[in-house]
């Protein structure tokens, strides 16, 4: 009888360990990797063309929106909503400040940036 609890006891604890790290697998493939500020920037850069002082402005802003977003995720306590409404306030206020900086050709790609952005999250929302 002891045999038999030792070899039930092994199986779900193998059982369990499988499963963890079988949905530790899942969550790092499912998350795409976040790019930098300035990989961020760099990107940008090559899609619209910027000057370097605007690449340098672009990074800062993109910086900023960073430490904003880790702010509002420290303070909305879980609420996927408010993180949400937050994250969307944010991303307004960097894009704003980023179309104040580009020539008016640029401002032209970046409405097209952000539509496929928008395209984007709305294909994620219905997947999820």
């Amino acid at each position: 009888m002891n045999r038999r609890n030792s070899y039930l006891k092994n199986t779900v604890i193998s059982i369990a360990l499988l499963w963890s790290m079988t949905a530790a697998c899942g969550i790092l493939w499912a998350q795409p990797a976040r790019m930098s500020p300035k990989e961020r920037a760099a990107n940008m850069k090559e899609q619209l063309a910027l000057t370097d002082s605007q690449a340098v402005l672009v990074t800062g802003i993109f910086e900023d929106a960073q430490a904003d977003m880790k702010k509002a995720a420290d303070s909305a306590n879980g609420d996927r909503q408010s993180m949400r409404d937050l994250r969307m306030a944010i991303m307004k206020k960097s894009d704003e400040r980023i179309d104040s900086i580009l020539t008016d050709d640029q401002k032209k790609k970046f409405a097209d940036m952000k539509k496929e952005r928008q395209g984007r999250m709305r294909n994620r929302q219905r997947n999820d």
